[in-house]
């Protein structure tokens, strides 16, 4: 349903030009159509329109996640969460983009926060438990030195 989705936010484009909210939502359609460039370029509309909009932020941190650009969406992620520190979709996407980097004790802190916030957040509960499990892991594997 993502091309009648495309058409309905024309639409709304029809009506007024700069709704920043059918503008990142018609880069989300249009990434989720393998349309790449089309969906940057709406997303990336999106926040010039609205800069402060934490919800176009984090829509061009799904796409640069979803294109595995883990910086790249984190410093976006960053800016949104500047804007709105205890919007937990934020944070909860920060700890898997830190997740995704490796960097398990920093995703770890940001999906503890994610839950101070929201107890049942399930994606937060889930990798939390994940990298939990990751680092204990870690911690018992044996250290082999070459000579």
């Amino acid at each position: 349903m993502y091309e009648k989705a495309i058409e309905c936010f024309d639409k709304v484009f029809d009506i007024n030009p700069k709704n920043v909210r059918a503008t990142y939502s018609k880069g989300v359609s249009l990434f989720s159509l393998k349309k790449y460039g089309a969906a940057k370029f709406f997303c990336e509309k999106a926040i010039e329109l609205e800069p402060n909009n934490v919800k176009a932020l984090c829509s061009m941190v799904w796409l640069l996640e979803h294109q595995k650009k883990y910086q790249e969406a984190l410093a976006y992620c960053d800016m949104a969460l500047e804007l709105s520190p205890n919007y937990v979709y934020a944070i909860s996407y920060k700890g898997k983009l830190l997740y995704s980097l490796e960097k398990y004790e920093e995703a770890l802190e940001y999906y503890n926060k994610a839950l101070e916030i929201d107890p049942n957040n399930t994606t937060a509960h889930y990798y939390k438990n994940s990298i939990t499990a990751k680092l204990e892991k870690m911690k018992r594997k044996p250290f082999f030195r070459l000579k």
